[in-house]
């Protein structure tokens, strides 16, 4: 997954099927836990230079469990 920052994110619900996946923090080592995650989202943001940045992801993935930390 290419770097990406998104600014003022919002975050819209297109699939709202749920899938468990497996997550942890890097802050607590160790910590992990099974979160559930919608199976797709629409997400809407600002670069670092202002720009607009919007698209989707869908199906569970890696890309679906960073989307909440932006």
């Amino acid at each position: 997954m290419p770097y990406m920052a998104l600014i003022n994110p919002v975050l819209e619900v297109l699939d709202a099927r749920e899938e468990d996946g497996w997550e942890g923090c890097l802050s607590v080592p160790g910590m992990r836990g099974m979160v559930p995650r919608a199976a797709g989202v629409r997400y809407r943001g600002f670069d670092a230079a202002g720009g607009l940045l919007e698209g989707e992801f869908t199906r569970f993935g890696f890309a679906d469990q960073l989307s909440p930390h932006a």
